[in-house]
């Protein structure tokens, strides 16, 4: 389930489907049916001949349940081959041979390296417990046919009860076994053996009988090489799992294994075609449900889109924010690394409208509007929630188709207190660019490039709060000097390359300039408040001409010509600032708008 206040913008997913020539055009209806499917053509590939390639997927399967734990590690997100899936079949499967011909090498050795280590670091443990006496154990890396000559490492008690007494020539304690020197004639092999079997027996090697060096420093010395040739082989290992070639050639057998075992009716003599795109769905499950109601065998899979293709973001929403499509859509999408402020338009429109539009009568007019206009018009569908908004607010302010004495205001009347209702818009429009701003601070560490919105922006935040507080509040103006103090901090710390005093200066004058901007901004939404007044004053206009006449027809006639054309005529200046306030005065703020439509394929229609 998608989160309707998620951040970023969600983007869509490259898809493929594998289906038989004939049903091409009937899978594309039943996915153009769904307004979540864009196709767009893949280089990559073309339509596939399953028969060329089931030889090499026959074999590729065998290595697959022989080699399984191999391959695994070199499984990951493999760049696509070029050209058609079936093009390169054998030359993958050949390459995928000569690599594990490599790594089962490569294991062999790993594993004889592992088996010497062990042995010797056990036999290093028993010099050690024979306190590296030279010349002890050296007549045991010989074997003759006169003697049968053995060292066995056991656990602390080993059960030993029946081995031959006389066998045993010596028997030590290291910290972790119990290590058994026996010399006997070769005819109690078996049976020395057998009462040793909870034991490792010992391989001493040649090279440990050398006069001149201590046998435990030869011992450390083969270890120190062992581990150092292990160290290699693993890094050597890991390149190998790492390998682009293999993971290419890994990659197309293993989607061609994949649509064999998926889709076994299309491995027959047809041709199959593979279509591509994008889709809004969550799973590629559930564009293969799609076509298996509608009858088609075809095969569904998402993938890695090709090299340079950016994923378009779709629109879809949540119920609550459908009727806000018409704004929504004046929006350019933005990319992955900016947020998406449709979540914020179900709240922001009806705030805005029903401020600057703040009557109960005419808000229940555009609530009738709303829900008769909805289905024959969806794209009026905002007059619903912004004439709940009118609504509100007109109890608000105490407003009733003008008539202001037969409501009680909760708050207050804007037409008597003009000043106020414009400092009331004044502070919404400074906490809504605040907030934009603060959008661009989540971008930045999104991008990593917190540190400069600290430095630039968060000093442009200071001096903005600073300077519009003090209209209100005198001791905010300190925050100025504060805010410049930070910018000069900051650039000096971070930003001060080459040109020290030039960059200092130009950035200052950018911080200042935008400040500047961002003032402009916040008394564009003065016009918020004179909206209100501006109706206000019009309703009044309205029912003072009304009551010059006397006749009830001519008055009734008055007010409802006057007031249904304020509705036409505020609704329509309403809709066109509250879209200018939140393009060019909010959004520009932390928004590019460089992302890619989703434009999904239509049904056919079938009157045409």
């Amino acid at each position: 389930m998608r989160n309707p206040l998620h951040l970023r913008p969600t983007q869509a997913h490259w898809f493929e489907v594998f289906v038989q020539r004939d049903q091409t055009v009937y899978a594309l209806e039943a996915l153009a049916a769904t307004g979540e499917v864009q196709l767009e053509s893949d280089p990559r590939g073309h339509a596939l001949r399953i028969k060329q390639v089931q030889a090499c997927i026959k074999q590729f399967e065998g290595l697959r349940r022989r080699y399984g734990d191999e391959l695994e590690a070199a499984c990951g997100d493999a760049p696509h081959p070029e050209g058609a899936l079936e093009k390169s079949s054998g030359e993958a499967l050949s390459r995928l041979r000569r690599w594990l011909a490599d790594r089962l090498r490569s294991r062999r050795r790993q594993q004889a390296l592992e088996r010497e280590a062990h042995n010797l670091e056990l036999l290093l443990e028993c010099l050690q417990a024979l306190a590296c006496a030279p010349h002890l154990l050296e007549r045991f890396a010989h074997h003759t046919e006169f003697l049968y000559k053995g060292v066995f490492a056991c656990p602390p008690s080993p059960e030993t009860d029946d081995q031959p007494a006389a066998a045993v020539d010596r028997k030590v304690r290291g910290p972790h076994h119990e290590f058994v020197i026996v010399a006997a004639q070769p005819a109690a092999r078996l049976d020395i053996e057998a009462a040793y079997s909870v034991c490792t027996r010992l391989d001493i090697p040649a090279w440990l009988d050398q006069p001149s060096e201590r046998p435990c420093t030869l011992v450390e010395r083969r270890l120190q090489a062992l581990a150092e040739e292990q160290q290699k082989i693993r890094r050597s290992l890991d390149e190998q799992a790492a390998d682009p070639a293999m993971r290419t050639a890994l990659g197309h057998l293993s989607r061609l294994a994949w649509l064999i075992e998926q889709a076994p009716e299309l491995t027959g003599e047809r041709r199959i075609c593979h279509v591509t795109g994008w889709t809004t769905s969550e799973r590629p499950e559930d564009l293969l449900a799609i076509l298996n109601r509608s009858g088609i065998h075809a095969a569904a899979r998402f993938s890695a889109p090709p090299i340079g293709r950016d994923s378009p973001i779709h629109s879809a929403r949540p119920a609550f924010a459908r009727p806000f499509r018409l704004f929504s859509g004046l929006l350019t999408p933005p990319t992955q690394s900016e947020i998406d402020p449709s979540f914020l338009l179900p709240m922001l429109v009806p705030l805005l409208f029903g401020f600057m539009f703040p009557d109960v009568g005419h808000g229940l007019i555009l609530i009738l509007a709303g829900l008769a206009l909805k289905r024959s018009h969806p794209r009026l569908g905002f007059l619903l929630p912004c004439g709940i908004s009118a609504t509100l607010f007109g109890i608000l302010f105490g407003d009733f188709f003008g008539l202001h004495h037969l409501l009680e205001p909760l708050w207050f009347q804007p037409i008597e207190e003009p000043l106020r209702i414009l400092e009331v818009a004044l502070i919404f429009g400074a906490i809504l660019l605040m907030l934009g701003m603060l959008f661009s601070a989540i971008e930045a560490w999104w991008d990593r490039q917190i540190r400069h919105w600290l430095v630039i922006d968060g000093a442009v935040l200071i001096l903005y709060a600073g300077a519009l507080i003090g209209f209100f509040w005198q001791p905010a103006w300190t925050a100025i000097p504060i805010a410049i103090l930070w910018y000069f901090i900051g650039t000096a710390l971070f930003n001060c390359r080459g040109q020290c005093a030039k960059n200092l200066l130009q950035g200052l004058g950018e911080t200042l300039a935008t400040t500047l901007e961002l003032l402009l901004n916040t008394l564009s939404f003065l016009r918020i408040g004179a909206f209100a007044l501006a109706h206000a004053g019009l309703s009044l206009a309205i029912n003072t001409i009304a009551d010059r006449f006397d006749t009830p027809l001519l008055y009734g006639l008055t007010l409802l010509i006057g007031h249904l054309f304020a509705i036409a005529l505020e609704t329509l200046l309403v809709f066109i600032q509250t879209t200018r306030l939140i393009l060019f005065e909010f959004c520009v703020h932390f928004l590019k708008s460089e992302g890619r439509v989703f434009r999904p394929i239509r049904r056919r229609d079938p009157r045409r």
